[in-house]
């Protein structure tokens, strides 16, 4: 009998261990079937949580949760019961979670609430925020196994450089969240916890390798997350659950106390992970790296980089972007290229300048990050799976194989070439047609929309940012609708990661229909270390994506111009729809037409017979009539007549309804015999009658011709004030971007002013109590200088003094203080004072 390999005990033991952790009260009563593809509705109809919980978990991001806590409206330990209990719900659905301390956490929230209602101040500016942990960062007490069985049930003694800082400024750790094995797949699969599903659609993949924080984001069990990212491991989770991510510079956040199974000191070479925030919303984002940058990290990590929030870059106050289409290496699918394209117009609609960038040397970002990945060979990694006989996953094993390591001349070559390139693309930042600096640009997060499971294809879009240590972050557009399901790619063929990526579209090899419950989305991207400018870029896009157009900060009443605009549209719509139903050629088709069926016709009217019950021709024009038509029609054919078709009517005189109506006994007769005449009238011919019916027609051509005349006219007004409207709409709309961008600025400005003087109270304050510190310490000086000519001089005073201090009593002995150097004297008289005598004085309690 095969023994078992024993990371199958420790991933029972583990998963046993993660159950126990979640209350029974907590539980989900049944689990959504494989069916059940969208599971985020699952939190609001399971009955777990109170409608006051799903309000706080459904209806705050990160920052505005922590200014509730800090006005008192809410609670720390109500916020952070709620998000256990939804995080606990996310666990059983999507399977996202690693370590769970939610006891730990309500303790944590209840301390927070204690010091808050006793001082009345918040710890910190994530006071009572529950912030989840990707399963890298260690935290005390808790395993930090990274998947991997081998590290599993060996909990941490102390706490990663970040955990320290995030405690420090009040947050809530509640949970640390899965990754793929190995931390080098695109998947967050492993053998010791299992597979990350996408709550969006369990079909899709979740992305990796944070993959375990962008579902619990996107399940909203979380609204403020911490990832890694080394080659994409921030953005694609954040791509593919529809949710925000920056990857920072490397070492603006610190990494110390990370765990990456590789040897101590790794770090050091290749490539280096980038700590960055995984939220709901950007300004969380902002929230997260402001409050680490301002917390001087790099007193806790001496590998992080030094620089406060304010110090991070800024964009300019007419801000230029710029836009990569593509990386010449894989060309972008349609939808990708659509959304890419929808943001640009977007941007240049709002006023906002976008240049094209051609970099050809992107694509050989990749190639050359795929060498420093490569660099240990994966031996660490083999190390630590070979322990318990633990086997890659499925993904894993065709593409990861254990290797010598690089050579050292070779890890030399690659640096080498990695500063040749870096300097090769900072031409990119600056417009050559202009010289003016970009403050950032966007491109694709990947050249495909949201794939199957382990079916993600190619990271040149990602990596290479880390390869070149530029700061970079994704963030939504829309979702993924009908209309993008069509179009082709048409380029040559680029290469194999090419080819594979038009696989992700053929629909021999895919249902494209699977990506409708997806999300597309955009990267910006901003020069190295340049964390805030890369943030006022993001939010910039994601301001105008969801307010455009913004009227509220328009000087003038764009109320009133708005209601005219719809009535305006209306009228000009019936208008065109009217005279096109029934244009001038029809109408004078259908006339000319009728006038020749009278003319071939035989005379029905008796030509003897007075019918002064038909309408006269004044009578005829004032009855005549317009009655629009429910929908465009198609032109009558040569045999119908008007009036046969009532939905036809548009231009009908009223009394025609009854031109082919049966006569009925009061209407005129019609064939009948002759009546008698006077001799002196003589009888109409069926010419005449003929010609006068042509001249009835004519004259109502005519009025037809000048009634469509008129209708063009009023068209073309209509045409005239829309366009008007429609120029002052886009101006508007332009100086409303510009205004928004001075708000903008301006608040940033006064952000700046309130800081400084912050600071410069602080710095007044400072001096004010080094001054008392110099006027304490300058009397002591006094008394010690006065204490030393006490030492030094004659301790007798002449009795010539005596009168002026002992003035009044010259009889007899008595005491009298005397002031000498800032220090009372007492003078002891005796009774008898004899001239030339000398008077002794000692200090208080001594003799002298």
């Amino acid at each position: 009998m095969a023994t078992e390999a024993p990371y199958k005990a420790i991933a029972r033991r583990k998963q046993a261990e993660r159950e126990s952790r979640i209350p029974s009260e907590w539980r989900l009563s049944s689990p959504p079937s494989s069916n059940t593809l969208d599971v985020r509705s699952i939190p609001r109809t399971s009955g777990i949580l109170s409608s006051k919980e799903l309000e706080i978990t459904g209806n705050y991001d990160a920052t505005s949760l922590a200014q509730a806590i800090g006005s008192g409206s809410l609670t720390a330990e109500q916020v952070t019961i709620a998000f256990c209990k939804r995080a606990a719900i996310a666990q059983q659905v999507c399977n996202c979670l690693t370590e769970i301390f939610f006891g730990d956490a309500i303790a944590r929230a209840k301390y927070l609430d204690r010091e808050y209602k006793k001082t009345g101040r918040v710890v910190g500016p994530l006071h009572g925020v529950p912030i989840s942990l990707k399963d890298m960062f260690k935290v005390k007490g808790y395993d930090t196994s990274i998947g991997l069985a081998s590290l599993a049930e060996n909990p941490s003694t102390e706490n990663a450089a970040l955990v320290d800082i995030l405690l420090e400024q009040g947050a809530v750790l509640y949970c640390k969240t899965n990754v793929p094995q190995t931390l080098m797949a695109l998947d967050s699969d492993n053998h010791l916890f299992g597979r990350t599903l996408n709550p969006r659609d369990r079909r899709v993949t979740a992305g990796g390798s944070s993959g375990g924080e962008g579902a619990l984001v996107a399940m909203r069990g979380s609204l403020l997350g911490v990832g890694t990212d080394i080659g994409g491991s921030i953005r694609i989770p954040a791509m593919v659950n529809g949710v925000y991510g920056i990857k920072p510079s490397s070492r603006r956040v610190p990494d110390a106390g990370l765990e990456s199974g590789a040897k101590p000191g790794a770090r050091q070479v290749g490539l280096t992970a980038s700590a960055g925030p995984i939220a709901v919303s950007m300004r969380d984002c902002e929230l997260f790296l402001k409050t680490v940058s301002n917390a001087q990290p790099w007193e806790k990590d001496p590998d992080c980089i030094y620089g406060r929030w304010e110090e991070q870059g800024s964009m300019a106050k007419k801000p230029l972007l710029g836009v990569i289409r593509t990386d010449d290496l894989i060309t972008p699918l349609p939808p990708v290229s659509k959304a890419l394209d929808e943001a640009v117009q977007t941007l240049r609609k709002s006023g906002v300048e976008v240049v094209e960038i051609d970099a050809p040397a992107f694509k050989k970002c990749q190639s050359l990050a795929n060498s420093f990945f490569g660099i240990d060979g994966a031996n660490s990694m083999f190390d630590l799976l070979e322990k318990t006989g633990e086997p890659l996953t499925n993904w894993l094993s065709t593409r990861l194989r254990r290797k010598a390591p690089t050579q050292l001349d070779k890890i030399v070559g690659f640096y080498a070439k990695k500063t040749e390139l870096e300097t090769e693309i900072l031409k990119i930042w600056k417009d050559p047609k202009t010289g003016r600096q970009i403050d950032a640009f966007v491109c694709p997060v990947a050249p495909h929309p949201t794939p199957p499971i382990d079916r993600w294809n190619g990271v040149s879009y990602t990596s290479s940012f880390v390869l070149l240590d530029y700061p970079a972050g994704t963030l939504p557009v829309r979702d993924f609708k009908e209309a993008d399901l069509h179009g082709e790619v048409t380029t040559p063929v680029l290469g194999s990661w090419d080819k594979a990526n038009r696989a992700l579209w053929d629909t021999k090899n895919i249902d494209r229909r699977l990506y409708l419950n997806t999300k597309l989305t955009i990267q910006v991207v901003a020069p190295k270390l340049q964390e805030r400018r890369l943030y006022q870029a993001m939010e910039l896009i994601d301001n105008l994506r969801q307010t455009l157009p913004r009227f509220d900060a328009v000087p003038f009443d764009m109320a009133s111009m708005q209601s005219r605009v719809p009535k305006l549209r209306d009228h000009w719509e019936q208008t065109h729809t009217r005279h096109n139903s029934r244009s001038e050629e029809v109408l004078a088709n259908e006339l000319k037409n009728r006038v020749r069926e009278i003319q071939d016709a035989p005379l029905l009217i008796d030509p003897t017979e007075e019918h002064s019950n038909l309408p006269s021709l004044p009578e005829r024009r004032a009855s005549y009539i317009r009655r629009p038509a429910p929908q465009p029609s198609p032109p009558l054919s040569p045999i119908e007549r008007p009036g046969s078709h009532p939905e036809r009517r548009e231009w009908e005189p009223s009394w025609s309804s009854n031109i082919n109506a049966p006569p009925s006994p009061e209407s005129p007769k019609l064939a009948r015999a002759p009546a008698a005449r006077t001799q002196t009238e003589s009888p109409p011919t069926q010419h005449d009658e003929n010609s006068q019916a042509i001249q009835l027609l004519q004259a109502q051509l005519d009025e037809v011709k000048a009634e469509i005349e008129q209708i063009k006219q009023q068209r073309d007004e209509s045409d005239r004030q829309v366009a008007t409207l429609n120029t002052r709409l886009e101006e508007a709309t332009r100086r409303a971007t510009e205004v928004t961008l001075e708000n903008s600025n301006l608040r940033k400005e006064i952000q700046e002013l309130r800081e400084m003087l912050r600071d410069a109270g602080l710095e007044e304050t400072k001096l004010r109590e080094e001054m008392k510190e110099m006027k304490a310490r300058e009397r002591r000086l006094e008394d010690e200088f006065d204490e030393a000519q006490r030492k030094t001089r004659d301790p007798v005073l002449s009795l010539e003094k005596a009168p002026s201090v002992c003035e009044g009593d010259k009889r007899g002995s008595g005491h009298r203080k005397k002031s000498s150097g800032g220090k009372e004297y007492e003078v002891v008289l005796a009774r008898s004072v004899q001239p030339g005598a000398r008077a002794s004085w000692r200090l208080p309690g001594k003799s002298g």
